[in-house]
């Protein structure tokens, strides 16, 4: 393929257009089908202040400890703890409908979210009274279908 020269003015409307994704009838098809998937993640905000405060064992054991909560949480709920969930003090759990049942994923991430809330008030109670450190934290469900 030749190159054009850079001094070359290309109208927009020549370019390729990048190409359609299919659409959910040509999908449905050849047997795909929207499955509803909830996730949630979990941030904690100040893992670092509390590592250069407090030192890097404390900062371990409280991040090891919230692991085995959201780990405790997901399992309660059949959720799904990824793997790739631990960089940047953040933790993902996903929840996605199986068959026809009429359990709503949604459902459990809220579940499982509240349980998460409850487990980090207990550990930072907890923390507050051995370090005198507080975890800041977000939490976040969102839902859709994907195929």
């Amino acid at each position: 393929a030749q190159a054009i020269p850079a001094d070359v003015v290309v109208p927009v409307a020549c370019l390729a257009a990048p190409p359609k994704p299919p659409t959910l009838a040509k999908l449905s098809e050849v047997g795909v089908t929207l499955r509803p998937v909830t996730m949630l993640c979990l941030k904690v905000f100040n893992f670092n202040t509390i590592r250069n405060q407090k030192g890097s064992d404390v900062a371990c054991r409280m991040h090891s400890d919230l692991t085995n909560s959201v780990q405790k949480a997901a399992q309660a709920s059949s959720g799904l703890l990824h793997q790739f969930s631990f960089h940047h003090h953040k933790w993902f759990v996903s929840w996605n409908a199986v068959g026809n049942t009429t359990e709503k994923p949604q459902d459990k991430a809220l579940q499982a979210a509240l349980e998460i809330q409850h487990a980090i008030q207990t550990l930072n109670s907890n923390w507050q009274t051995e370090h005198a450190a507080l975890l800041t934290y977000g939490v976040a469900v969102t839902s859709g279908n994907v195929t």
